[in-house]
């Protein structure tokens, strides 16, 4: 089932409720390929739950959650790790790099 609307829940970092929206995400001046695809969006919004929820964690135990390292690794995680089985927790490459957006565009506004 696709969603047609963009009005999630807010997710809470450090006391600032953030709402998912598509106008927050950065510009990846990504191609019709990517962004047509049916899970391209709603990977964008769990991407940004996920990373807002991942620096609230992290910032609770006392890291850095968006040093230069953990983005990288981040990024690579998401992007660069594609399960060829199409069994993993994201196989579709449209899917991972709408996390990755998701989630980047998250780590800059905090």
């Amino acid at each position: 089932m696709e969603r047609t609307s963009f009005q999630s829940e807010p997710v809470d970092f450090n006391g600032l409720a953030l709402s998912y929206s598509p106008a927050l995400l950065l510009d990846g001046r990504l191609g019709a390929a990517i962004t047509d695809d049916p899970g391209f969006r709603e990977w964008c919004e769990e991407g940004f739950r996920v990373a807002c929820w991942a620096m609230e964690e992290l910032a609770s135990l006392g890291h850095l959650p968006y040093s230069r390292d953990a983005i990288v690794d981040f990024v690579r995680g998401n992007v660069f790790d594609l399960d060829d089985e199409g069994g993993g927790f994201m196989p579709r490459l449209a899917e991972h790099i709408g996390f990755a957006l998701g989630g980047l565009s998250a780590i800059a506004l905090v």
